[in-house]
């Protein structure tokens, strides 16, 4: 006869487990080790952490320590290889709602297949053309780092040599978000059609795909905790709103040294272990019938949404970086008066714009191996 399992009783198993206080990698290791059951366990009982004004400094500290190590690393690669996943997923989406508006057309005499085809090519062609981008958006943030800090702290310049540099940034940075924040606008008119066309589909004649595909269950791990801390780093704020942003989160939890956020972070850390997915024609199903078709559609496509929000929210907190040394330097490039994230860069060797290139090009180099000129060519065979 089964036994119901307490959090308790997880917690215990937990902290023989880690180290007191556990650290980042420790907290990961012992999440491994648990049975899903214990897993699921530690996720429905969850108490939602709500972050203090006493706890911010230690968060954040902790946040930037990590993202400053190694720690991340893998954690960066899994995040961008879901974003790339959450890409095809959605193409797989596409194609079996186009199935089901086919058999619609049949049976009702519309032409709905016809009208929907363009936006799903402007999808691919979008996302095609956004890989070049991703590429460039991660050397911009890979100088930023290595290159325009430095450079603007060497005394040796004057301050004008150094203002024409970081104005130079400026300027080239504030043209790419320009195109990034046109192709995060294209998408969500993009995913608002694609929801207005389930919507079209009467739930009851979704019509079942001979072979089934799958589609992954929307994460929950940031309902867990609510962290809002008033940074005074752009670049960490942008980094909790990423699909690596749950990472970042247990780092930081785990730096206050409480149980209940470090209890917290064991169950954002249990959400993000486990990779459910589910038959596409539910999914459409789910669309079509849910009564916040907004709220699920976003949880559908969170994923890829936070992805899209890195390429178009980085290039903004690099420019309030930028801008932010740009004053400094106008207002006579007093040490004492250093911006925090320049403060950070040169004396604790933070280069939180590296781990983001990183996640970045990875995200490329998968998305790359899509077959989007046959996506794309597919109507004209």
């Amino acid at each position: 006869m089964a036994t119901s399992m307490s959090s308790a009783t997880v917690h215990q198993k937990l902290s023989r487990q880690a180290s007191s206080p556990p650290t980042f990698r420790a907290c990961l290791q012992s999440i491994a080790l648990l049975s899903e059951p214990e897993r699921k366990v530690l996720v429905e009982s969850a108490a939602k952490y709500h972050l203090s004004p006493a706890d911010e400094e230690a968060f954040t500290t902790a946040a930037v320590q990590a993202l400053a190590s190694d720690d991340l690393d893998g954690e960066l690669g899994d995040a961008a290889n879901g974003a790339s996943a959450a890409v095809n997923g959605i193409i797989e989406l596409m194609v079996a709602l186009v199935l089901n508006l086919a058999w619609a057309d049949t049976m009702n005499g519309t032409n709905l297949t016809d009208q929907y085809e363009p936006i799903m090519r402007l999808y691919c062609q979008t996302m095609k053309d956004g890989i070049p981008l991703s590429n460039t958006i991660a050397q911009y943030a890979e100088d930023f780092d290595n290159k325009v800090i430095a450079f603007c702290a060497d005394t040796s310049l004057t301050t004008d040599q150094r203002l024409s540099q970081i104005q130079e940034y400026i300027k080239d940075a504030e043209a790419s978000q320009t195109t990034a924040q046109d192709m995060q606008n294209t998408l969500n008119s993009v995913f608002d059609k694609t929801m207005d066309f389930i919507n079209m589909v009467n739930s009851d004649s979704l019509k079942k795909e001979a072979t089934e595909k799958t589609f992954p269950v929307p994460k929950s791990a940031k309902k867990l905790a609510d962290v809002s801390p008033k940074l005074e780093i752009p670049a960490l704020t942008a980094a909790f709103d990423s699909p690596f942003g749950p990472y970042v989160t247990i780092a930081g939890l785990l730096g206050i040294h409480s149980t209940e956020a470090t209890n917290t972070a064991y169950a954002i850390a249990a959400a993000m272990s486990n990779r459910e997915r589910v038959p596409m024609s539910k999914v459409l199903k789910d669309l079509a019938t849910q009564d916040g078709a907004d709220d699920t559609n976003t949880e559908y496509f969170n994923e890829f949404r936070e992805h899209i929000g890195v390429l178009a929210g980085y290039w903004g907190s690099t420019l309030i970086d930028a801008r932010q040394i740009e004053a400094w330097l106008k207002d006579g490039a007093a040490v004492a008066d250093m911006p925090k994230y320049m403060e950070i860069a040169l004396n604790g060797g933070v280069k939180i714009y590296v781990k983001v290139a990183k996640y970045l090009r990875s995200y490329a180099e998968q998305t790359n191996q899509i077959p989007w000129d046959e996506w794309l060519s597919a109507d004209d065979a």
